[in-house]
């Protein structure tokens, strides 16, 4: 049964304290080779300017080798969130995927197969912040990271058409935790996967998430 999550509102980004946001878990353990299945969630918010998102992990050891724009952060210690902001009428999905240094993979299209990257400014762009950085990793000692950022709606309606958020409005999404190339390899998702390989980019397993 897919899960549902209700995306809470606040006024104005000043507003926004992630410590009142429900957060989900990102908890299916997906084609488990090492039993390393670290307690991972994730959190969205909305304003009328866009989606407001945080997600974290706790792990004491993480892998974060790439910096720039579409690199295969997926390799390293990375939370993902893929949406589609209008499942009515569109079949594509964008896969938002940060590792824990916050840079980010994103790509837009139907199926893992078929993706157009979208190349931006993403520090810019999408306000995008991580608890690590590329000067402080070597000396990683904390039990979780995390990173956060924010999609503004005219971004998503560039590529999606106009979006009328309102309460009740529904969208398509799942989240997952990864580590393709980290110590121990893992495949974790909110909405449970299915299938042989490892494969997140299958938006049949979206679970849906509805506007406050």
């Amino acid at each position: 049964m897919k899960k549902s999550y209700t995306i809470q509102k606040f006024g104005s980004e000043s507003e926004i304290d992630f410590s009142k946001v429900p957060a989900l878990n990102i908890h299916n353990c997906l084609w488990d080779k090492t039993g390393y299945a670290p307690v991972s969630m994730g959190q969205v918010c909305y304003t009328d300017t866009g989606l407001f998102v945080k997600l974290t992990s706790f792990e004491t050891e993480i892998t974060g080798r790439y910096e720039n724009v579409n690199e295969p952060v997926y390799t390293d210690s990375c939370l993902e969130f893929f949406l589609n902001p209008s499942p009515e009428t569109d079949k594509r999905y964008m896969n938002f995927e940060t590792n824990c240094l916050g840079t980010l993979l994103l790509g837009i299209g139907e199926k893992g197969g078929e993706r157009t990257a979208i190349n931006v400014d993403f520090k810019k762009t999408f306000n995008m912040k991580s608890s690590v950085t590329k000067d402080t990793i070597s000396n990683y000692n904390d039990n979780y990271w995390w990173v956060s950022y924010h999609i503004p709606f005219e971004f998503l309606e560039k590529f999606f058409g106009p979006l009328a958020i309102t309460p009740g409005k529904k969208i398509a999404a799942n989240m997952f935790k990864c580590g393709d190339e980290t110590k121990f390899e893992h495949y974790l998702s909110w909405n449970k996967v299915e299938g042989d390989t490892p494969n997140f980019h299958q938006s049949q397993y979206f679970g849906e998430m509805i506007f406050a």
